[in-house]
């Protein structure tokens, strides 16, 4: 999704970093109560607008199709993962795991061109999917971690395994950051470079 947004999300949910600029000055108590009072409102203003956005993507949601939804909060995603690395193995095909949430238009348009159906037939041959939910940045991180995924870019964010569960590689540089804006083609390009190359580059650079 857009790095703004993504960038507002990741602040609000966390909480602004525990610091005021008060720390940073001379510590007149007048100046000192002063810009306590700004770092607080401006943390207010933080949480509002992220109230806003938050807001705005989920009322869209309500309008699409639930076939449409790709990531499912309730799902055990460690599970899932494991499961997908055994079905890797035992298949000899690539996984792929991506990690994002249904309010992220691009991860929705990721989700619809890999339903494709020139690129789901070549994705049943030669790749095990998964969809991991990373909720509004709170779900799943330690997962993301432990797989070696940074969110830092935005989502959705891609990694790949080889059947004996080495990693070929992911998108960490934001390389599927814009998928709204990808075709079908395009995706299709992208994974069968992922199989055939074991290269990962934007979908629009290749």
């Amino acid at each position: 999704m857009d790095r703004v947004i993504t960038l507002l999300l990741g602040i609000a949910v966390g909480g602004l970093v525990g610091w005021s600029l008060a720390d940073f000055l001379p510590k007149d108590q007048n100046h000192t109560t002063a810009l306590e009072t700004e770092n607080q409102q401006l943390k207010q203003q933080v949480d509002q607008l992220r109230q806003m956005i938050v807001g705005g993507l989920y009322a869209e949601l309500e309008s699409l199709d639930p076939e449409e939804l790709p990531f499912d909060a309730s799902a055990d995603a460690e599970l899932e993962v494991a499961e997908a690395m055994s079905r890797s193995k035992d298949t000899g095909k690539i996984l792929m795991v991506t990690f994002g949430a249904n309010w992220c238009a691009d991860c929705r348009n990721l989700y619809k061109a890999l339903r494709d159906e020139e690129v789901a037939a070549y994705l049943d041959k030669t790749f095990v999917m998964v969809n991991v939910d990373i909720g509004e940045f709170d779900r799943n991180l330690e997962l993301a971690s432990s797989l070696d995924v940074s969110l830092n870019m935005g989502v959705p964010v891609a990694a790949f395994f080889d059947p004996a569960g080495e990693t070929i590689g992911n998108t960490n540089e934001g390389q599927l950051d814009r998928a709204r804006f990808f075709t079908s083609k395009q995706i299709l390009r992208f994974i069968r470079d992922v199989a055939e190359r074991g290269r990962i580059a934007a979908p629009d650079a290749l």
